[in-house]
């Protein structure tokens, strides 16, 4: 951990966005010092995530119900549903940026916890 954030202050990292965040954040405590986003207040709401079927079942916030963990989310937003998670570290960081890029939000539009 001392090395992850060594290399947060060499390269000025101030944020974490993460799918979830909340759990992660909660997990890992050492990272309380940056600022976190969570990825999901965007991509699990038909507000934000234009690719939600209008059938979904949705809770009345406009959140889905179900299916909205990472691998669910990027199936819908690339429309490969044949894709399947490997759950790593850089896996998950580069499936969470393309989540990102696929909603195609601005920065500013993820609120902080």
């Amino acid at each position: 951990m001392k090395d992850i954030l060594s290399m947060c202050r060499q390269y000025g990292v101030t944020a974490i966005f993460a799918y979830n965040a909340r759990f992660d954040k909660i997990h890992l405590p050492e990272l309380n010092a940056l600022q976190w986003y969570d990825i999901m207040r965007l991509a699990a709401y038909r507000q934000h995530n234009p690719k939600i079927p209008a059938n979904a079942d949705l809770c009345g916030t406009g959140r889905l119900k179900r299916g909205y963990g990472v691998e669910s989310i990027l199936r819908l937003l690339s429309g490969n549903y044949g894709y399947c998670e490997t759950h790593n570290a850089i896996f998950d960081a580069l499936d969470e940026l393309e989540i990102m890029r696929l909603l195609g939000h601005s920065l500013s539009s993820y609120a902080p916890l």
